[in-house]
């Protein structure tokens, strides 16, 4: 099927101009130079659940270790449980869980006055 430029014309009034959105043009204001850096933006991290509550106040209620990849039920100090995984940040002090082992979860942790990471093994029966 051949459409003339008329027909062109027609289905373009009849649809409307195509938006900025569609034709990738943006107005001066929204407009940057594509040669300027982009600006690094710092944006504040807005804590999870588990990052509410220092480590020392969740407590280790399971582990389920025959899977892939391991799984660890933690409790919060109002009683709820989330399921975690290695590479999840808990606690306030952003201690992220490097492994899952029987009754244990091992954490790790940078101190903010150190540049060295620390481990910390967190077992069944700790915490609230």
């Amino acid at each position: 099927m051949r459409i003339v430029p008329s027909a062109w014309l027609a289905l373009w009034l009849l649809l409307g101009a195509p938006s900025a959105a569609v034709t990738g043009d943006a107005g001066p204001e929204q407009s940057r130079d594509p040669f300027e850096p982009v600006r690094d933006v710092v944006q504040e991290h807005e804590a999870t659940p588990l990052e509410r509550f220092p480590v020392n106040e969740l407590r280790l209620v399971a582990t389920v270790d025959g899977v892939d990849p391991p799984r660890a039920l933690i409790e919060d100090p109002n009683g709820l449980g989330f399921i975690v995984r290695p590479g999840i940040t808990v606690g306030t002090e952003r201690a992220t869980i490097v492994s899952i082992g029987a009754g244990k979860i091992v954490l790790e942790t940078t101190p903010s006055d150190s540049a060295t990471r620390r481990q910390v093994t967190f077992a069944g029966g700790q915490g609230g």
